[in-house]
């Protein structure tokens, strides 16, 4: 008895664990994942892409947010397939925004990966329109969890300076830190 109740705690702690790293409605890795992560990420060499849907509200407001969780679940689905890997995360960061971090690949194969991430994934709306991307790439050598949240707050200003450049487009920057400046 007591060996099949050790089991089956396990399974369900695996089941827990599954589901706190699994954002439900995209499937991809969670914020609560993302957090996880982040020593994977330090001592390494890291391109990270935030990506927003442009005009996702636009899409809730005109069609619906069912229609917007479909959208949401397509670009999960076409994430998970075209770009996720041993050396590629794919996060759903929060709302429409998504994350991508690489471990040891270069900025040119990541920003290459990323361009053809966003003209694929163009979708047609119900009235014609397309929905599109923009996309903020920071990169560099991050060395603790204080450049991990750095890097991530350049590539979320790339990824407004994108939006500011009339939006379906990519902004990228190489990660640089002040270690001489406190923190804010």
């Amino acid at each position: 008895q007591t060996t099949w109740l050790q089991s089956e705690l396990a399974k369900a702690n695996s089941t827990l664990t599954k589901e706190n790293r699994t954002d439900v409605l995209t499937g991809l890795n969670s914020r609560a994942a993302l957090r996880q992560d982040f020593p994977t990420f330090t001592g390494a060499y890291v391109c990270m892409a935030m990506m927003d849907i442009d005009d996702f509200k636009r899409v809730n407001d005109v069609f619906g947010h069912m229609h917007g969780d479909t959208l949401l679940q397509g670009v999960g689905t076409a994430m998970a397939k075209d770009l996720q890997s041993d050396k590629i995360k794919c996060y759903r960061y929060g709302g429409d925004e998504f994350l991508v971090i690489s471990r040891n690949i270069t900025q040119a194969d990541f920003k290459t990966r990323m361009e053809q991430f966003r003209k694929d994934f163009a979708r047609k709306m119900p009235d014609g329109t397309m929905s599109s991307f923009s996309i903020g790439i920071s990169y560099g050598m991050l060395k603790n969890e204080r450049d991990i949240r750095s890097c991530l707050q350049q590539a979320d200003d790339c990824l407004y300076e994108a939006k500011a450049q009339g939006k379906n487009q990519i902004v990228s920057r190489a990660f640089s830190i002040d270690y001489n400046k406190p923190d804010e």
